[in-house]
């Protein structure tokens, strides 16, 4: 989320950036009426859906994150038939907390969701992020720089999905 701005400064004049967020997760049975409701309110049609969610969401168990992962697809899917989509990859934590978030925890979340997105891009912000573990904010979230780093990666995952998008019509 914290990468949204350099996300749209490096895809200004190419593409129009949306940004749904929300707090609820994967394996909430509330967070796919949420994807439909906010692709009603913009109302446009989507080329390129770059997601992730496995940041949220603690008290539900990996179970539960596993048995609402297609649940999430289909909703996301609904919204744009045809897209591109870009699935993200969590980015580890600084700080881990029980019960709460733990990189054992991200890990599986991750291992969990390729299994739904096989077929798809995969945008690996996990990896990337690794690599600057010192940029941190805070115990989650990157400072500007970090932010800085993955938003252009996701820009560049992006603007890859619209030209293969492109070249099949």
């Amino acid at each position: 989320r914290n990468a949204v701005p350099e996300v749209q400064r490096q895809l200004t004049g190419q593409a129009n950036v949306y940004l749904m967020a929300s707090s609820f997760c994967v394996g909430d049975p509330y967070l796919p009426k949420e994807i439909v409701m906010f692709a009603k309110m913009e109302g446009v049609r989507f080329r390129v859906v770059h997601f992730n969610n496995g940041m949220h969401g603690w008290e539900y168990s990996e179970a539960e994150y596993k048995a609402g992962f297609p649940a999430y697809l289909a909703a996301l899917h609904s919204i744009a038939p045809g897209a591109a989509f870009i699935w993200a990859t969590t980015t580890a934590i600084r700080v881990e907390s029980q019960p709460g978030p733990t990189n054992a925890r991200i890990n599986t979340r991750n291992a969990i969701a390729q299994q739904f997105v096989r077929g798809m891009m995969v945008d690996d912000q996990h990896t990337l992020m690794e690599k600057h573990r010192d940029l941190y904010a805070d115990d989650i979230h990157f400072n500007p720089n970090g932010s800085n780093i993955s938003g252009a990666q996701a820009a560049e995952e992006i603007l890859h999905a619209l030209e293969k998008s492109a070249q099949k019509h």
